[in-house]
């Protein structure tokens, strides 16, 4: 997994703003680390280094600024996305750097099998979420350009279909996260 998928992360998830890395989301229970969500994530090793840093300093956005620079916990971070997402969509056999960061940015806010779905969607091959020999030469072949394009749209499409009760708030932000990346 590049840099510029971390980098890409760091942007969507927390706007670059590292006392903004740890913090408590409303109406969700627990934490969010770099975008990892406790309650989605429990057993994520990288909550016990939190804990630990938090007793010392409880204040959220101090504590947070202290573990952006904890190489331990950045490296548990870069694990938990390359086997969760980065390796799940087998981005590794995507030969563009754009599509890599495009289904990156998807598959973190959605899934790996719903954005892996919406691209065969948008390819025209059989959608069963499994990225296979066939989504892959699909993918490296289609022009990078027309892709980010037409991708772009289907996730538009994804959030506008969203219920608006409970997620009106978050789509005009997941609407401008699809069509930066």
């Amino acid at each position: 997994m590049n840099k510029k998928i971390l980098d890409l992360i760091r942007d969507v998830e927390f706007s670059n703003n590292n006392s903004l890395l740890l913090h408590k989301n409303d109406g969700e229970n627990g934490l969010t680390y770099f975008g990892i969500y406790e309650s989605a994530h429990p057993k994520w090793t990288g909550w016990e280094i939190i804990r630990r840093y938090l007793v010392n300093t409880p204040d959220l956005k101090k504590c947070s600024i202290i573990l952006s620079n904890v190489s331990d916990l950045n490296k548990l971070v870069e694990d938990f996305y390359k086997v969760e997402f980065y390796d799940k969509m087998k981005l590794d056999l995507v030969t563009s750097e754009n599509k890599q960061l495009e289904l990156m940015c998807f598959g973190i806010n959605t899934n790996p099998i719903r954005c892996i779905k919406k691209v065969q969607e948008l390819l025209g091959l059989t959608i069963d979420g499994i990225i296979g020999n066939k989504t892959i030469t699909a993918l490296n072949s289609f022009n990078d350009d027309l892709f980010d394009k037409l991708f772009d749209e289907k996730e538009i499409e994804f959030y506008n279909s969203l219920d608006e009760a409970r997620y009106g708030k978050f789509k005009s932000g997941w609407r401008n996260r699809a069509l930066k990346y």
